[in-house]
């Protein structure tokens, strides 16, 4: 009987190579392709290897995931790597305390500490952390270490003696997000254009409590120049590396933008006059800010325009100051020193702000800008049927019309929206004019541009199916179908 039972034992191991499945069964049933091993029994049971916990203790070697059936504890149990796991018995030991660790770790952080106060008759602790996250030492003791990946979850412990284990005690854990340091530079106001010392400040974001500053000079490090401020005499090309000491930082290091510190404008041109950004780079950023004050803090204009309007005696002689912002978000911060009369007041038919001056109300200081060429010749107003609604003929409701135009009317390659679409010279804030805006522009084509003696459109709709335009060689206006094609010229406004 034992050469049989041996013989089947060994067909079992043969087959187990063959098919890499061994399928137990009392009906004969192929083993499931899921599984490595399958009992199929209605009327038996599985039983694993028996035996008391000197035993067990004995097993050499044990591969993690080992299990066994402890008759001295009457409980299965299993090898996590640093001690045996009972699976059944619980309520003794005690559930372990808080466990001590941040529930905010930073992402992908790694060598954290998490631990729980030593449970009484506990000879071992079994920890899971969340998906992602490993531990890297300490598993099977009352203290871990963990390396984070980037997914939130649970930390989970329980403790665990030769028969018993705890109630699991657990800890949320939601991941913190790394943000990056950003720093900018930006001079401080002086008190005349004449000054030997110009002082520069440094504002990062995310630097923590304590960054270290280290600021250079035409490309050198100026030996302790190493906080928030940095005074100078010398003028040329400046900036400001922080290295930020805050958790949760992506690139802890980082250079700001460099400022050029130049001598001051001394040209007087009389009142009124203007102030003009002329920044290498960003004067025409859609997405920046420009914000104006004088040298004694007096006036701060509330335009964030690159070009500033003045007509008070008492700014005749003063010095001015220009801070430039770019947001969202706030990425870099370039400022200049602009002395008194900077530029003459602006004309029609002036090259300016990307296109060319058609129009400047009667402030003197605001006004409409056509672009050079056309940005079409065969192109429908579009959307007809389609009741556009909200547009206006007048002057200053160019800009609206379009918004409403490109909300309203779906359709691709239409005026309104090529026009709203069109980026140019580095502004993107174009528009089609209103049918009073296209008549100030024919009243100055002869400086405004190359123009065909053709209709162009206006922004201005008349009805469900018609929209103003006009003859760009008699100067007509006239009612057309949205389907007619004509040309189109964008502007926008100073």
């Amino acid at each position: 009987m034992k050469t049989y039972a041996l013989l089947a034992i060994l067909f079992l191991i043969s087959q187990t190579g063959a098919f890499a499945q061994v399928g137990i069964s009392s009906t004969n049933s192929p083993p499931d392709p899921s599984a490595g091993l399958d009992l199929n029994f209605s009327n038996k049971g599985f039983l694993p290897p028996r035996m008391t916990t000197p035993k067990r203790n004995a097993i050499s070697s044990p591969a993690i995931g080992l299990m066994i059936y402890n008759t001295d504890c009457n409980d299965m149990q299993y090898y996590n790597g640093a001690g045996w796991v009972p699976m059944g018995n619980t309520g003794i030991p005690a559930i372990p305390g808080p466990i001590g660790v941040s529930p905010t770790p930073c992402i992908n952080s790694s060598g954290v500490s998490c631990s729980v106060v030593p449970v009484a008759n506990a000879t071992g602790y079994h920890w899971t952390v969340p998906s992602g996250a490993a531990i890297s030492a300490g598993q099977g003791t009352a203290t871990i270490n963990v390396n984070f990946g980037n997914t939130n979850g649970m930390i989970c412990v329980a403790a665990y003696n030769d028969c018993y284990k705890s109630i699991m005690s657990f800890q949320d854990i939601t991941l913190a997000q790394g943000d990056s340091v950003t720093v900018s530079t930006i001079a401080a106001p002086h008190a005349n254009c004449d000054d030997s010392m110009y002082t520069f400040i440094a504002n990062p974001t995310n630097g923590g409590s304590n960054p270290a500053y280290q600021w250079s000079v035409n490309g050198s490090s100026v030996t302790g120049a190493t906080s928030a401020t940095f005074t100078t005499s010398t003028l040329g090309t400046l900036n400001c590396q922080i290295t930020s000491n805050s958790t949760c930082i992506g690139g802890s290091s980082i250079v700001s933008n460099t400022f050029s510190a130049t001598p001051c404008s001394s040209t007087y041109y009389g009142l009124p006059f203007y102030l003009f950004c002329d920044f290498e780079s960003g004067c025409n950023n859609p997405d920046a800010s420009f914000y104006w004050t004088n040298s004694s803090g007096t006036w701060q204009s509330s335009e964030r325009n690159p070009i500033i309007y003045l007509n008070n005696p008492g700014y005749a002689t003063d010095v001015f100051y220009l801070t430039q912002t770019f947001a969202p978000p706030l990425s870099s911060v370039n400022q200049g020193v602009y002395f008194r009369n900077v530029g003459p007041p602006l004309v029609i038919g002036q090259s300016f702000g990307g296109g060319i001056i058609f129009y400047i109300d009667s402030t003197g200081h605001h006004g409409l800008i056509a672009a050079a060429i056309d940005q079409g010749t065969e192109t429908q107003s579009g959307c007809y049927g389609t009741l556009i609604g909200g547009t206006f003929t007048v002057i200053g409701k160019g800009q609206s019309n379009t918004a409403a135009i490109t909300f309203n009317c779906s359709e691709a390659g239409i005026a309104g929206r090529i026009c709203n679409d069109l980026v140019l010279n580095g502004y993107s804030d174009w528009f089609l004019p209103s049918k009073d805006e296209l008549n100030q522009l024919y009243a100055h084509k002869a400086v405004a541009g190359a123009f065909n003696s053709a209709n162009y459109w206006s922004s201005s709709e008349s009805s469900t199916f018609e929209t103003w335009a006009q003859d760009f060689g008699s100067g007509s206006h006239g009612i057309f179908a949205k389907t007619s094609s004509f040309s189109i010229r964008a502007i926008r406004s100073f």
